[in-house]
């Protein structure tokens, strides 16, 4: 019998699998100027895809959202760990996914978002900031070896609170390593191509389907709309 999870990864990653194995974080720019934009509640749609045609929530948690990437064509905005999250709605065990990643918004007032994940094969922990954590409550630092950069949680004064790195800025998708894929069992012959193909992905930025729900797609406009400068802290706020 067809197992729920052998029917996930059909449906789920076969088309993934077949289109690539994502876009390298590293072979992305960084932005010039770092910038947030603000979701003050989660959204969400539900929209039908892959070859089942199976209905699935796409939810985007709260919190601030920081410009991680860019191209040529648009700028990728970072969502709080573990804030891309999607339920399949007709599944009686309501299966839930959580991701890092986030949206893209083209520089082509014209095109539709996208929404963006951190390829893993697990749920990535989710931290959902506190009510009413904007872009003016962060800032953050960048390595000046690696220029990663990590987000951090300020106060009133603008002096780092918090733990460092807590909000946002795990440079990978949740850390999850290639041997963590030997746990998926996707059956004997075809779960050791799929083991080889899925551990050269761990980490690469993988695109989610089309969005289909319009107000969604209007609601991520409005918020890219309003962006704002985030402060660069000194390099030992990050550092403790």
């Amino acid at each position: 019998m067809t197992s729920f999870r052998n029917v996930w990864f059909a449906g789920f990653l076969g088309p993934m699998l077949l289109s690539g194995c994502g876009t390298v974080p590293d072979d992305l720019a960084k932005p010039v100027q770092v910038s947030c934009v603000y979701l003050r509640e989660p959204i969400s749609q539900i929209g039908k895809y892959g070859l089942l045609n199976f209905a699935w929530e796409t939810r985007l948690e709260r919190g601030p959202y920081i410009a991680e990437r860019q191209d040529d064509s648009g700028t990728y905005y970072r969502a709080p760990p573990g804030g891309v999250r999607t339920i399949r709605m007709d599944d009686p065990t309501h299966t839930v996914a959580t991701r890092d990643g986030g949206f893209y918004i083209p520089n082509d007032p014209n095109a539709t978002p996208k929404i963006y994940d951190y390829f893993s094969v697990s749920n990535a922990p989710v931290q959902i900031p506190p009510e009413g954590m904007g872009c003016s409550d962060v800032g953050y630092t960048k390595d000046p070896a690696t220029s990663i950069i990590t987000v951090i949680p300020v106060v009133a004064n603008g002096a780092a609170g918090g733990r460092p790195g807590g909000l946002i800025g795990r440079p990978s998708a949740s850390g999850i390593s290639p041997g963590a894929t030997t746990r998926a069992p996707y059956g004997p012959i075809g779960g050791m191509v799929a083991v080889v193909i899925i551990s050269a992905g761990v980490g690469n930025i993988e695109w989610s389907w089309a969005l289909q729900d319009p107000a969604f797609v209007a609601k991520l406009k409005e918020v890219a709309a309003n962006k704002f400068p985030v402060k660069e802290l000194p390099p030992e706020s990050g550092s403790r």
